[in-house]
């Protein structure tokens, strides 16, 4: 699948599936969100992969409206 310069939300961004997610995602020249509730993590992936972080606890409704 082609995601060049697609623009992509991946939530629990900071490890795991979601992190895997994200690296897969911007290695493949996709624009990324990464979001996630694990700050220093989440920056920690974002500088490497060049994704955006959003800081994002799925249970605040709030700032779910936000990302979007």
């Amino acid at each position: 699948m082609d995601v060049r310069d697609k623009v992509i939300v991946v939530c629990g961004a900071a490890s795991g599936m979601g992190e895997a997610t994200t690296r897969l995602l911007c290695d493949g020249g996709a624009i990324v969100t990464a979001a996630d509730r694990q700050a220093e993590a989440l920056q920690a992936v974002c500088e490497e992969t060049g994704a955006h972080p959003f800081g994002l606890d799925v249970s605040d409704s709030a700032r779910c409206d936000a990302l979007i």
